[in-house]
């Protein structure tokens, strides 16, 4: 089980997190978690479990999608290649939401929580006022779609209603079934 808070570019970041699917590289199965999570997604998140030659398809990139978007033509091919189960929720967004979707397109790879709400955008600072403004990537298609405002379907739809106080995680269950009954 790994749960991926947030996509960031730090060097740090990048190494820690190919560290991590590295010391998983034996496992039968992983659920990806990126429930809650946001940031950039750069082309060493991508590598930890799509193939060489893999594409990612983004037309008319605005903000910083610009920098992925010839950035998956020589990926190295050291993926993690057995079954994973990725989970989404409304609050996925970002590099994430990019993430769980190219990760989705995999047979072996399937989607599971709520949709996502299609926010790949980027934040500009506003200095007059010091807060963050959304500019939404309206124009950015990908693979030949408006994502923005549309986002992730996730293949397998699973309700957790955050007003109920349950110990158990009715996502986290499905996806660790779904995993039992592939591998």
């Amino acid at each position: 089980y790994v749960h991926l808070w947030a996509l960031s570019r730090s060097s740090n970041d990048l190494i820690s997190t190919q560290r991590l699917f590295e010391e998983l590289a034996q496992c039968d199965g992983i659920i990806l978690d990126l429930r809650d999570s946001f940031g950039f997604v750069d082309r060493e998140h991508l590598e930890l479990a799509l193939s060489a030659g893999a594409s990612m398809e983004l037309d008319r990139p605005q903000g910083w999608l610009k920098t992925i978007n010839s950035s998956l033509e020589d990926l190295p091919g050291e993926a993690f290649r057995r079954p994973l189960a990725v989970l989404v929720n409304a609050r996925t967004r970002g590099g994430p939401e990019l993430l769980a979707h190219e990760l989705g397109k995999l047979e072996r790879i399937v989607t599971m929580g709520k949709p996502t709400p299609g926010r790949i955008g980027s934040y500009m600072l506003d200095r007059s006022t010091n807060t963050a403004e959304y500019q939404p990537a309206t124009q950015t298609l990908v693979d030949g779609e408006v994502f923005e405002e549309s986002g992730l379907a996730p293949e397998t739809v699973i309700e957790f209603p955050l007003f109920d106080s349950r110990r158990d995680d009715p996502q986290f269950d499905a996806a660790f079934n779904q995993l039992m009954g592939v591998i």
